[in-house]
């Protein structure tokens, strides 16, 4: 069998139990109906004002990036808040922190250790990351963007954000600055457009890992 496949299992066990309580979060979106939903359920609630700002932002090199210390923190949080487990936190920790530890791949002849982050197609990795950024990036974004104007709206795809701020543009080049600064292994890049009417129409596409956007606006 081989070190190796010993290892997938053991990813795709700790990912079974990881993905019961990834998903648990305000800025988490399952697929595009999900959410065009959150959208369609913003139009109702808010008329936009005319300085409202569309942005997206995205995590650069997400997965490889996440600092395991602070990565398996947030997940032991996570994991502590459910209810009646099959699995202790500490079991699937532990078996997580194996999975890190042990990522070697080859390069040039020469084989290395992966000493930060997750290895891209690890199993586990998409609901670590969702549970890093929750615990550690997402709820900071918002504080900081409501320190500087108001957030209406922040969405997550993965390592691709939806977001709208209500504010000027320069307030939101500093809004920029300010997320770069969360955490030193976390970076974002962003892109943003006004919005001059008051609501949206719905042309979102989420799917293999990214947003797809094509909004457009319309009057009411």
């Amino acid at each position: 069998m081989g070190k190796d496949h010993s290892q997938r299992n053991i990813g795709k066990f700790v990912t079974h139990h990881l993905n019961e309580v990834a998903t648990q979060h305000d800025t988490y979106i399952k697929d595009t109906p999900d959410f065009l939903r959150h959208v369609e359920a913003l139009n109702q609630k808010h008329k936009l004002p005319k300085n409202a700002i569309l942005v997206t932002n995205d995590v650069t090199g997400l997965f490889t990036n996440i600092p395991h210390q602070e990565g398996t923190q947030a997940a032991a949080e996570a994991l502590s808040e459910r209810q009646n487990p099959e699995v202790s936190t500490e079991v699937i920790i532990r078996l997580l922190e194996l999975v890190l530890n042990n990522n070697l791949f080859e390069f040039s002849g020469e084989t290395y250790k992966q000493l930060i982050g997750s290895a891209m197609g690890s199993s586990p990795a998409p609901p670590y990351s969702d549970m890093f950024m929750d615990r550690r990036v997402d709820k900071q974004i918002s504080r900081e963007a409501n320190l500087l104007g108001q957030q209406l709206f922040l969405k997550r795809f993965f390592d691709d954000l939806f977001s709208i701020f209500v504010g000027s543009t320069k307030k939101l080049h500093e809004l920029q600055n300010q997320i770069n600064k969360i955490n030193p292994n976390i970076k974002f890049t962003m892109e943003h457009t006004s919005i001059e009417g008051n609501a949206l129409k719905k042309g979102v596409n989420a799917q293999k890992g990214s947003l797809f956007l094509s909004w457009t606006h319309c009057a009411q």
